[in-house]
């Protein structure tokens, strides 16, 4: 069974700032506009480690939230 966000709602933040994550293809992304964070979900199971996590740029980062139907703080 492939994870969702939606099966950990409001169980699962972002471990460095504790914003709410959103899903995007096979990874969880921060909604913090400062971090940015894009963490990896690898055979169905969330890393959120920040070494494992890439920062997106400002560009990347406001696309994921456009097409996670989140407003770009």
């Amino acid at each position: 069974m492939p994870f969702t966000i939606e099966k950990a709602h409001g169980i699962l933040v972002c471990p460095e700032c504790h914003s709410v994550l959103v899903q995007d293809a096979d990874a969880l992304v921060c909604t913090n506009p400062i971090e940015r964070l894009r963490y990896p979900v690898l055979d169905g199971i969330p890393r959120l480690l920040k070494v494992e996590a890439d920062v997106l740029t400002q560009d990347a980062w406001q696309a994921v939230m456009v097409r996670a139907g989140r407003a770009a703080e």
